[in-house]
């Protein structure tokens, strides 16, 4: 993956984190907002980059975000 790929999925993955913490819209819905046209590559490349399952970073987000 190229720096620029790098710094796209970086942006997509901190827009997805902001819209995990402040909206109750589905996962599949998140995923297509931010660039995914598959939720299953959007929750596999969040954990890579978070550590989490955007599932569980929504109901962390309320305590303490985890940032990519």
């Amino acid at each position: 993956m190229c720096i620029r790929d790098r710094h796209v999925t970086f942006l997509r993955i901190q827009h997805a984190c902001q819209l995990l913490a402040t909206t109750d819209d589905k996962i599949e819905v998140i995923a297509r907002d931010v660039g995914y046209a598959s939720p299953f590559t959007f929750s596999s490349t969040f954990k890579k980059w978070t550590g989490i399952r955007p599932s569980e970073y929504r109901k962390s987000s309320s305590s303490a975000p985890v940032e990519p």
